[in-house]
């Protein structure tokens, strides 16, 4: 059975996941969005969309805007906490991930991991999958997963990011009144036939 983040870790709140996972979608749209000259493919795209990713999160973590956020290993690799939870993230099938860098950690993860026996029901690597949309020119159909693997690769922990509808104002702020335009022609002397 595949259970929620939060019964493994109280460090990992559907808020938390969603502003690292907003972070990563916001990078990745507008480094699509920048990247779409001729000179551009899937290859720049993904590059660009990557780097973009990573930086987001460094500089969340360098104005120290969350935090709950630290950095642990600054490399390409990037590895980051939320709270104590070890995290990465990467592009790939959330279902079945098929890079093989998904599934291993990396040294520096390595390092950092607990070495103890870990059992079936414990997670021992958690990552960020975002899958893009099926069509290539439709990057808002991107999805974002947040996934605990076992030490057998198996799934036991998979949360889907939904992106909430973004308020015209301030919440707590009242709707300000609406304004009464004055009728076409009589203000504005715009009442002649035009030939």
């Amino acid at each position: 059975m595949i259970s929620d983040p939060t019964s493994f870790s109280s460090d990992l709140s559907n808020d938390r996941l969603n502003v690292i996972a907003g972070l990563l979608l916001d990078a990745r749209h507008k480094a699509l969005h920048d990247a779409n000259t001729e000179l551009d493919d899937r290859y720049t795209q993904s590059c660009l969309a990557f780097g973009r990713q990573r930086q987001a999160i460094l500089k969340a973590w360098n104005t120290q805007t969350y935090p709950w956020l630290s950095v642990s290993h600054r490399g390409t690799d990037l590895l980051f906490r939320i709270g104590a939870v070890l995290a990465r993230f990467f592009t790939d099938d959330a279902n079945k991930p098929k890079k093989s860098t998904v599934l291993l950690p990396t040294f520096a993860e390595s390092t950092q991991l607990n070495l103890f026996e870990p059992g079936a029901a414990d997670v021992v690597l958690w990552r960020f999958i975002l899958e893009p949309a099926f069509s290539d020119g439709d990057s808002n159909g991107d999805s974002v997963f947040f996934i605990g693997i076992n030490a057998f690769n198996e799934i036991l922990c998979r949360w889907k990011y939904e992106r909430s509808a973004t308020a015209p104002h301030n919440i707590g702020h009242t709707t300000p009144p609406a304004l009464v335009l004055p009728k076409r022609g009589k203000a504005t002397g715009q009442n002649r036939k035009h030939v």
